[in-house]
């Protein structure tokens, strides 16, 4: 989609943040077969950006979180028109072995190098840590005799591992098996924990006001509850500021 929009703008100036390497290099190469050369601002993660390397119009890539857009945008002296935040991972962080996703044995979690590994906090955190990441960030009624049962299995070393205690967990409790997506909310809550989603998430939203133009727009793309509610919320906050919300409800994949 972005592609066909930058194709057909006058001189546009499109920048992307994306704090997963891996993720970058599929989309220079996506951009790249769609007959776009996009530009990569820094090597390494966290590195500081030369802005005059920006000029008018161009597609440019930035490896780092979101919750830097403010920050970059003020140094810039600019405004953004459209702003389109896709949250959560994508479907290659769960189809490639990048240690996502519940099928392969390889665990861990990071979107970058400066975030926890998942197996250091399954063999080391406290069972009433874990307890409290799997519930707050998973919304696991079972997330105590889960955290149980990782403590008392460590070393935690793999996938198979976690989600065979969490199908014990729920068998034990309603003697019966459970499917992929009960599993799922642990992983989910593990991976949030460690890339600290929702702490981005709420940065972004808070500087908004500062980083749109006058008439800009700003779409959010989420995938669970967590992160509906903060973004309800706080636009919310912004329409008691001037705002104004321009879909009554979210839209869903089925809204025509």
């Amino acid at each position: 989609m972005l592609h066909l929009i930058y194709r057909n703008s006058k001189e546009p100036l499109f920048i992307g943040f994306e704090r997963d390497k891996r993720m970058i290099v599929k989309a220079i190469e996506y951009l790249k077969n769609n007959q776009i050369e996009a530009v990569l601002l820094n090597q390494r993660f966290n590195e500081k950006i030369n802005k005059n390397i920006i000029t008018t119009s161009g597609f440019y890539i930035i490896n780092q979180r979101f919750s830097k857009v403010n920050e970059f945008v003020n140094q810039l002296e600019k405004k953004v028109d459209f702003l389109i935040c896709d949250l959560g991972i994508s479907m290659f962080h769960l189809k490639e072995d990048w240690g996502f996703s519940m099928k392969n044995n390889h665990l861990d979690m990071r979107l970058d190098e400066e975030s926890l590994n998942l197996l250091e906090i399954l063999n080391t955190y406290k069972e009433e840590d874990l307890a409290n990441i799997i519930y707050q960030y998973g919304e696991e009624r079972y997330s105590k005799y889960i955290a149980k049962e990782i403590v008392k299995k460590r070393p935690i070393q793999s996938a198979t591992i976690l989600k065979d205690i969490i199908i014990n967990v729920y068998y034990k409790k309603l003697k019966k098996h459970i499917n992929e997506k009960v599993v799922q909310r642990t992983f989910q809550a593990f991976r949030i924990y460690i890339n600290k989603e929702l702490e981005e998430l709420e940065i972004l939203l808070k500087h908004l006001k500062n980083i749109l133009s006058r008439d800009g727009i700003a779409v959010f793309i989420s995938f669970h509850s967590l992160e509906d509610r903060i973004i309800k919320h706080a636009f919310k906050d912004l329409k008691n500021k001037g705002f104004s919300i321009l879909t009554k409800k979210p839209l869903t994949s089925s809204t025509r």
